[in-house]
């Protein structure tokens, strides 16, 4: 079976990233958890959200997640108007979990709406879209169709390193 999927954080909070970066995932867990039960802003809670989502599939806490998965799901539609990238960055932190808990069709579908919505955008994010790319090439290996697989995740490094550039963790 192919790996769980582990995606960079680089739109979460600094202090988040330099926790995760040192291996302290249970300060990790509790700060973004914290954040998530004191936010009051519709994008406060968003931005929570996605960081206590991405701290509980990179600490293999899948289950702990749905709950935060459902509130995301609620929000996304709000956001839309308002807050596009961080929209799809909900969407995307949903579509991770169920490919974490392999149910790889509804994570195929919210990758499938993530494409319908970048369609609608002028600009897209090259970060959102490596994402969606690396998921896709995964849910490709678990289908065994590993061509599809190459080139998902040619497609996710080449806008990595657009990104970041040829010598950044996420590319190397």
């Amino acid at each position: 079976p192919p790996r769980r999927s582990q995606i960079s954080m680089t739109d979460s909070s600094p202090e988040l990233e330099r926790l995760l970066a040192r291996g302290d995932f249970a300060s990790a867990q509790r700060l973004a958890r914290s954040a998530w039960e004191t936010s009051t802003s519709v994008e406060q809670r968003a931005q929570s959200v996605c960081d206590l989502l991405t701290v509980l599939i990179r600490t293999g806490r899948y289950r702990d997640a749905e709950g935060p998965a459902a509130e995301a799901q609620a929000i996304e539609q709000q956001l839309l108007a308002t807050d596009f990238t961080l929209a799809l960055r909900l969407l995307l932190s949903r579509a991770e979990l169920h490919y974490n808990l392999s149910n790889h069709p509804q994570c195929s579908s919210l990758l499938d709406t993530f494409d319908a919505l970048m369609l609608r955008r002028a600009e897209p994010s090259p970060g959102l879209r490596a994402k969606a790319c690396h998921l896709r090439g995964c849910l490709a290996i678990g289908a065994g169709q590993l061509d599809r697989a190459v080139s998902a995740f040619e497609e996710a490094i080449a806008l990595r390193e657009a990104l970041f550039g040829k010598d950044h963790v996420d590319v190397a």
